[in-house]
C-alpha cells in the first residue's frame, strides 16, 4: 500500500504491490481448488508452481494496466497515484476472486461468461474506488499508514500459511480434530498474533516485509525439502555392496483382462505378438485364479502377497492397511528403487498401494479444481501438468519409457497397471473390422443394469462390443511391446524378471451378465499369467490352478530377495516354474463381489463350491465335466468339504493377520471427482 501523494511512483513500489496482489491471488487461487478437493493436489509439488504462475499472470495484467493506462490517466488528472495504485490492486483483486468463487474457467469463456466477468470487474471498479478514498483517509494518520502498510506485506506470509494447512488438513491430517490438527490450528493463531504484534511495534513495516517473504520462501522449498528427506530415509534402507543377481524386476499388469481373449490361451482372433514372445521366453500359467473381481482387493493382494480376508479390502471405500508391508517396501528394502505407473481410479495414492514406492506416477484424470495456475502451467510443463481428460494407454506408455530410459543404469522394481481393456470400450479404429450394427458405435460404454441382464443385447451387438473388447486386447499387446523392446535396446530385458497378468476378468454373457464384480465364475477369475525368468530352464507352460496371491512370494524369489514365506498367504510358484513341484494343488479361494452381495469361492481337485455371504445361496460345479459352469449339482458331502476348505482358509486368515498386525479394516476417503468417474464405471450408486 502506498502512502505518499506523489506524481511519479517509484518503479520499485509499483513492482510490490503488482507482487502483494499477484501473490494474494495466486494463493487463493490454489486453496479454492484444495477445498474443492482437486485430487491432483495431493501432490504438494503442484501447489506452489500452480500459484505462482497465477501470480505471474496477475502480476503482468496489474502493471500492464498500470503503466499502459492508470497511470497516464491519473498523471494527467493530477489524482493521487499511490492511492491509484491500491484502487487498481482491490479492482484486480475482487474481480478475480468473483471470477474464482463462480468457478469460471479461461478455456470456457462463453458469453454468459464474459457478462459475469464484467459484472465482477464493474464490482471490482467500485471497491476500488472505495478503496482509493479510504487510501487517502489513512494519509491523514502516518502511523496508521504504516500500519495498515504492515497488514499488506504480511498478506502473502499469511496466505502461504494457510495454504499449508488447508493442504495437510485435507490431504495428510485427513481431520481437523485430530491432534496434529489441532495442534496446526494453534500454531497458525500464535503465527497471526505474532504478525500483530509486529504490526502495533515501532518498525513494523520492515519487519513485516522480511517475514512474508521469509515465509514464502520457505513454502516455496518445503516440497523440495521433503522430497529430499524421502530420498535420504531411502537411501539410509539401502544395502551397502554390489549389485543385485537380478537388477532389473518389470511387473506389468492389464485391467480386466480376461485369459481366454490372448491368442495364447487359444483366442485365434486376436494377434499378440508382444505377449506371444514373452511366453516363448518365459513361462505361461494357463490356471491362474484371481482372488477377487474387481480391482482394489486383486490388486491390494497382489502388491502384499496375501489374500482379501488378510487385507481386508474388500469394498469400495476399503484402503490397505498400513500395517501391511506391501511387495515395493520389501524391494526398497532390499536396495531396489521402487516405481509405479499405474492407471485406474482405485490406485489413487489414498487407497494405500502407494506404499513403499520411491515414485508413484498415478495416471487418473487429472483435476485441478478449475485453479487458473494449473491451466498456465499445462503449456509450460505439460509432462508435470497434464491435461484435464484421460490418459491413453499410448501416452502412459511413453512415460513408461522415459522412466525406463533415466533409471537403466539402476537396480529397480518398476510396476505399470494399464486401464485398457477395461470399459469404457475405446479402441483404435485401425484395431478393428466391419461396422458397427445398428445401436452401436465404435465405441461402448456398458450401462450399470447390463451386469445382471436387465439390457438385452442382439447376438450381433454382443459380437461387436466383444470385438470392441478385444480390440482394445491388441492394444494392450502393441504397448506392452513397445515396453518390452525398450528393455532390450537398453541390454536389460535378458537379465530382467518380467511378468505379466491381470487383476480380472469380464464376462460376455455366459452367465447372462456382462462386465465383472457381480460373480465368481471363471470368466472374471481366470486371468493370464507370463513369468520370464533370467534362468531359462524352465518348464514352459503350467497347467496346475494356481492363485494370483502367490505372484508376489514368486517375483521377491526371483529375485533373490529373503523374505520370510510365513508373511505371505501363499508359496512361490519358482519350485512349479522348474517342475519341482509334484504334490496336489493346493485349494483356491476368491473373494469379495460387490456388485450384487459379497461371496466366496473356493475350487480343489476340479471341484468349484460358490456361496452368498448375504443370501445363503451355494453353487457347486465339477469343472472335469462341466468347465463352464452351467449346471450346479451340490450334494451335502460336496457342501460340507467346501465349508471346511474356507472354515480353514478363514483361520490361516486370521493367524496371518495376527501376525501381520492386521486388527481391522480400513477406510479411504475418495474425493467427489473419484467418486464420480467410479460411478461411470458402474462400480458404485
Amino acid at each position: 500500500m502506498t502512502s505518499s501523494h506523489t506524481t511519479r511512483p517509484e518503479a520499485p513500489r509499483v513492482v510490490q504491490a503488482a507482487v502483494l496482489v499477484a501473490l494474494f491471488c495466486g494463493g487463493l487461487d490454489i486453496a479454492l481448488a484444495i477445498l474443492n478437493r482437486a485430487q491432483s493436489f495431493e501432490n504438494l509439488m503442484l501447489i506452489f508452481p500452480s500459484m505462482y504462475a497465477t501470480a505471474a499472470l496477475l502480476a503482468l495484467l496489474f502493471l500492464g494496466a498500470w503503466w499502459a493506462v492508470l497511470r497516464p490517466i491519473g498523471t494527467r488528472l493530477d489524482a493521487d497515484l499511490g492511492a491509484l495504485q491500491n484502487a487498481l490492486a482491490v479492482a484486480l483483486a475482487v474481480t478475480f476472486v468473483c471470477a474464482r468463487i463462480a468457478q469460471l474457467s479461461a478455456r470456457e469463456l462463453s458469453a454468459d461468461a464474459l457478462f459475469m466477468l464484467a459484472l465482477f470487474a464493474s464490482f471490482g471498479v467500485g471497491l476500488g474506488a472505495a478503496a482509493y478514498l479510504a487510501t487517502q483517509a489513512l494519509q491523514a494518520s502516518s502511523k496508521l499508514a504504516a500500519q495498515a502498510r504492515a497488514v499488506v506485506l504480511l498478506g502473502p506470509a499469511v496466505m502461504t500459511v494457510m495454504l499449508l494447512l488447508l493442504w495437510a488438513q485435507l490431504y495428510w491430517i485427513e481431520s481437523i480434530k485430530s491432534l496434529l490438527g489441532w495442534l496446526s490450528c494453534v500454531l497458525f493463531a500464535l503465527a497471526l498474533a505474532w504478525a500483530g504484534w509486529c504490526v502495533v511495534r515501532p518498525g513494523a513495516i520492515k519487519r513485516a516485509a522480511r517475514v512474508s517473504w521469509l515465509v514464502v520462501l520457505a513454502a516455496l522449498a518445503l516440497p523440495l525439502l521433503l522430497d529430499a528427506a524421502a530420498f535420504l530415509a531411502h537411501r539410509s534402507q539401502m544395502r551397502n555392496g554390489a549389485p543385485h543377481a537380478v537388477r532389473q524386476i518389470v511387473l506389468l499388469s492389464a485391467d480386466t483382462l480376461r485369459a481366454d481373449a490372448l491368442a495364447l490361451y487359444g483366442n485365434p482372433r486376436v494377434p499378440t505378438p508382444a505377449l506371444d514372445q514373452l511366453a516363448r521366453d518365459g513361462v505361461v500359467f494357463e490356471n491362474d485364479i484371481s482372488v477377487a473381481p474387481w480391482t482394489l482387493p486383486s490388486l491390494s493382494t497382489l502388491m502384499s502377497g496375501v489374500s482379501p480376508a488378510v487385507h481386508l479390502v474388500r469394498h469400495e471405500e476399503d484402503r490397505l492397511p498400513d500395517s501391511v508391508t506391501t511387495l515395493a517396501e520389501r524391494f526398497a528394502a532390499a536396495g531396489y528403487h521402487t516405481a509405479a505407473i499405474v492407471d485406474n481410479a482405485y490406485l489413487r495414492p489414498k487407497a494405500n498401494l502407494a506404499q513403499g514406492f520411491d515414485d508413484y506416477l498415478f495416471m487418473d484424470i487429472p483435476d485441478y479444481g478449475k485453479a487458473l495456475g494449473p491451466q498456465i502451467m499445462q503449456r509450460v510443463l505439460p509432462a508435470l501438468f497434464r491435461a484435464e481428460r484421460p490418459t491413453t494407454i499410448e501416452e502412459q506408455t511413453t512415460q513408461v519409457q522415459r522412466w525406463i530410459a533415466r533409471h537403466a543404469e539402476r537396480d529397480f522394481f518398476l510396476w505399470v497397471h494399464y486401464f485398457d481393456p477395461h470399459a469404457p470400450y475405446q479402441p483404435r479404429r485401425d484395431y478393428l473390422s466391419g461396422q458397427p450394427p445398428p445401436g452401436l458405435g465404435y465405441s461402448f460404454e456398458p450401462p450399470p443394469q447390463i451386469m445382471s441382464g436387465m439390457v438385452a443385447r442382439s447376438a450381433a451387438q454382443r459380437e461387436w462390443i466383444r470385438a470392441l473388447y478385444e480390440a482394445e486386447v491388441r492394444g494392450v499387446d502393441d504397448n506392452v511391446g513397445r515396453v518390452l523392446e525398450q528393455l532390450r535396446q537398453l541390454e536389460l530385458y535378458d537379465g530382467a524378471v518380467i511378468a505379466f497378468t491381470s487383476d480380472h476378468g469380464e464376462e460376455f454373457w455366459e452367465h447372462d451378465g456382462q462386465g465383472h464384480g457381480h460373480t465368481l465364475f471363471n470368466e472374471v477369475l481366470r486371468v493370464p499369467l507370463l513369468i520370464k525368468l533370467p534362468d531359462q530352464r524352465l518348464v514352459k507352460r503350467v497347467a496346475q490352478r494356481i492363485s494370483s496371491e502367490r505372484i508376489a512370494a514368486t517375483l521377491l524369489e526371483a529375485a533373490d530377495v529373503e523374505f520370510d514365506g510365513a508373511d505371505f498367504s501363499g508359496p512361490s510358484l519358482l519350485p512349479l516354474m522348474r517342475g519341482e513341484e509334484v504334490v496336489a494343488a493346493p485349494p483356491v479361494v476368491s473373494e469379495s463381489a460387490i456388485i450384487v452381495d459379497d461371496q466366496q469361492a473356493v475350487v480343489s481337485d476340479e471341484q468349484k463350491y460358490i456361496r452368498s455371504l448375504v443370501t445363503g445361496r451355494e453353487l457347486h460345479f465339477d469343472l472335469h465335466t462341466d468347465p463352464g459352469e452351467r449346471q450346479s449339482r451340490l450334494a451335502d458331502a460336496d457342501a460340507v468339504s467346501a465349508r471346511k476348505l474356507l472354515e480353514q482358509h478363514a483361520s490361516g486368515a486370521s493367524a496371518l493377520r495376527e501376525r501381520s498386525g492386521i486388527t481391522r479394516g480400513e477406510s479411504a476417503d475418495f474425493d467427489s471427482s473419484t467418486l464420480h468417474r467410479l460411478r461411470g464405471l458402474g462400480y458404485i450408486k
